[in-house]
């Protein structure tokens, strides 16, 4: 069976990828504009990723932190580490042990991908601490945002 190759000329390509740039640009204004969260509007402390069927990333916006957006399902691996990330619970969802769940398929990923040791990110004290921390995580250290006045 043969499979079809088309091609692209470098200039639509070009253009094609600034248009989807431009949608993940688009998200991160509106995310950044409507946000109550000072993490959200002013420190910018999130990535907006666009990924394909197969869960390929295949933009992501030009501002925000991009390493957030390691991948599509939340969690970058590499020598041996997991960084879990992005994986907050539809309010709706909530405490129905979805959060819990996610971040136990996701370690079981990791292992499977030979990593032996995960790392994630939560507000001290929050629910999402106490869930990782169910699954084994401790606290390593607490990081102290402090925000002057106006």
């Amino acid at each position: 069976m043969s499979v079809a190759v088309r091609t692209v000329d470098p200039v639509t390509l070009e253009v094609i990828r600034h248009s989807v740039v431009s949608i993940a640009d688009q998200i991160d204004a509106n995310m950044t504009r409507t946000a109550f969260s000072p993490y959200i509007y002013e420190y910018k402390d999130y990535a907006v990723g666009m990924s394909g069927p197969g869960g390929d990333l295949i933009a992501q916006s030009t501002g925000g932190m991009p390493v957030f957006v390691a991948d599509s399902v939340g969690m970058a691996v590499r020598d041996g580490l997991a960084t879990l990330f992005a994986d907050s619970t539809i309010a709706a969802f909530r405490r129905q042990g979805f959060h819990r769940e996610l971040i136990a398929a996701r370690l079981n990923e990791a292992i499977a991908l030979g990593c032996d040791t995960a790392m994630a990110a939560t507000l001290p004290g929050s629910t999402s601490q106490r869930n990782y921390e169910r699954l084994g995580f401790e606290v390593a250290y607490t990081k102290v945002t402090l925000v002057g006045g106006k």
